[in-house]
């Protein structure tokens, strides 16, 4: 799956709208970027160029509304996208959108992507999830496969073979887009169990506001199934 991601549109051909210093600085000496640099070709421009924005919030995406099959249907297509022809460029809810497509879908439409749907065992939960709380700190991203008898807002109970899915981060860090909180996980290849990411998570979730006591935390958006929407 992270191949799959790597090689369509939402790989290196993407651009961050809105990187952050404190994501930007967990990538390796070298390869570091800056906020101006993660935007899209032209973005200074008296015409900057317009991004894959995401109009289906998740208060418009419950079951059974027509809104859920064009976010999947539109996040596939962006994913779908050549990119020899185009680049994506978005915010985090953006990336999620494009990935939730294409790990819901049966199907992928451009054979160059080289890698083939589905992606996940038709049925795997598949969720749009957020950090909410401070405005500054929000955050989307997908969480896949979350244990049914864990707890929504601590992902150390989300149990073995739960990933995260987050290309915003993954862009911003040069790093792979998945996720795993588990060192022994299942998943193919290396560099998944990431301890700067869950230390990033940390430092977010563990943020309280002194005038008012609140804080961030860890809430599911959406709910998907793979291979059934």
């Amino acid at each position: 799956m992270n191949d799959a991601i790597g090689v369509s549109v939402l790989g290196a051909n993407s651009y961050v709208e809105n990187a952050f210093s404190a994501v930007l600085d967990k990538a390796p000496v070298g390869q570091r970027k800056t906020r101006d640099e993660l935007k899209a070709p032209g973005a200074k421009s008296l015409r900057p160029p317009t991004p894959d924005t995401c109009t289906y919030l998740p208060e418009s995406i419950g079951p059974g509304r027509n809104a859920r099959t064009r976010y999947l249907a539109e996040g596939l297509a962006k994913f779908e996208k050549d990119p020899t022809a185009g680049f994506f460029y978005g915010v985090c809810n953006d990336c999620a959108w494009a990935v939730n497509g294409a790990l819901v879908t049966k199907v992928f439409k451009r054979p160059a992507l080289k890698v083939y749907a589905p992606l996940l065992p038709e049925g795997t939960r598949v969720e749009l999830y957020g950090i909410v709380g401070i405005h500054s700190d929000k955050h989307m991203f997908t969480v896949v496969n979350r244990a049914i008898d864990s707890t929504p807002t601590d992902y150390r109970t989300w149990g073995r073979g739960c990933f995260v899915v987050d290309q915003w981060y993954g862009r911003q860090s040069v790093t792979p887009a998945v996720k795993s909180f588990d060192p022994q996980d299942d998943l193919p290849g290396a560099g998944f169990y990431d301890l700067a990411f869950i230390a990033w998570w940390d430092e977010v979730l563990a943020k309280v506001l002194p005038t008012s006591g609140g804080g961030n935390t860890l809430v599911p958006q959406a709910e998907f199934a793979a291979g059934r929407k």
